[in-house]
């Protein structure tokens, strides 16, 4: 009798190295029990490009009768909505056991990670251990729970060390590309000096770091990293 379990996986850009992680962890699992994972490789609900919105046609294959539970990488998926605006887009699943991965709306099982201990760590250490105290922060969409989190993280870590939360020194982010290097260009034209950089996540502290070694700044002669 064939016990395996058709699993599918909603996985907006599997390209960031966050999802990649997780999708190589599931496949991982696959080999080892009894589980296929299928992987929905559309884009962000609501996103703003009308040409990426169209590739979540995709997600309306995923059917009860296919499928015996769902998957959601939610932190990449929910970025342009509300809780509300989730939940309706879940109701096409009922009756499937759904869990989240990384942002909780309520109403559904979620794996969380911890955002703030990781954020919070990264400063302290930054100032205490390498003596920066002008450290930008990069954060991720400022109506996305998890890029509040870390932004806050951010403001109490500074604080904790009695230096002063200054403005100019929080550049916002998508969790993608191109919005923060177009923070980024914005404040380097203020000339304002640097010497430490956290991003909200990997992949804007590798576009980052890659976009300032073309301009010839050094690491970690000028500046130190981390996403």
């Amino acid at each position: 009798m064939n016990n395996t379990k058709n699993i599918a996986v909603i996985a907006p850009d599997i390209s960031n190295p966050y999802t990649y992680k997780l999708w190589y962890n599931l496949i991982t699992i696959s080999k080892n029990y009894n589980f296929n994972f299928f992987f929905f490789v559309g884009n962000q609900l609501m996103h703003k490009d009308s040409e990426k919105r169209g590739w979540n046609f995709i997600y309306d294959f995923i059917t009860k009768k296919k499928f015996d539970g769902i998957l959601v990488f939610s932190g990449s998926l929910l970025h342009f909505v509300n809780r509300d605006e989730a939940l309706s887009f879940y109701e096409k699943y009922k009756g499937i056991p759904l869990v989240n991965i990384s942002l909780d709306i309520g109403n559904f099982p979620c794996v969380l990670t911890d955002n703030k201990s990781g954020i919070k760590e990264t400063v302290h250490h930054f100032i205490n251990k390498h003596h920066k105290k002008k450290i930008i922060f990069i954060t991720g969409p400022l109506n996305h729970e998890e890029a509040i989190e870390r932004l806050n993280a951010y403001k109490e870590a500074i604080l904790e060390n009695g230096l002063e939360i200054n403005p100019d020194y929080i550049l916002e982010g998508d969790f993608h590309s191109e919005m923060v290097l177009s923070s980024l260009k914005n404040f380097l034209s203020k000339n304002l000096e640097f010497d430490a950089i956290v991003a909200s996540n990997d992949l804007m502290a590798l576009v980052v770091m890659d976009y300032l070694l073309n301009k010839k700044y050094k690491i970690p002669e000028d500046f130190i990293i981390s996403g």
